[in-house]
């Protein structure tokens, strides 16, 4: 963002709006917003599949309702 930034005030872009302090805080705030979300949507997808691994697959299979004479046949594929 800051590279952006710098480019376009080299270059003469916008910089009548990049002059104003409040439009670059503005700019910043949503980028740093941007990375709160990605890093908590990565860090809910790894407590996700952590948590999902410590079901043992009796269980996942008793949350499928696969019948008990059939989950030896799904336990030999695993």
């Amino acid at each position: 963002m800051e590279k952006t930034l710098r480019i376009c005030r080299e270059r003469d872009v916008l910089a009548d709006y990049l002059a104003k302090e409040e439009v670059a805080a503005i700019m910043f705030t949503f980028v740093d917003k941007e990375k709160q979300l990605a890093r908590y949507i990565k860090e809910e997808r790894e407590d996700a599949h952590s948590k999902g691994m410590e079901i043992p697959a009796e269980k996942a299979m008793e949350l499928l309702n696969i019948p008990g004479d059939e989950q030896q046949k799904y336990m030999d594929r695993l």
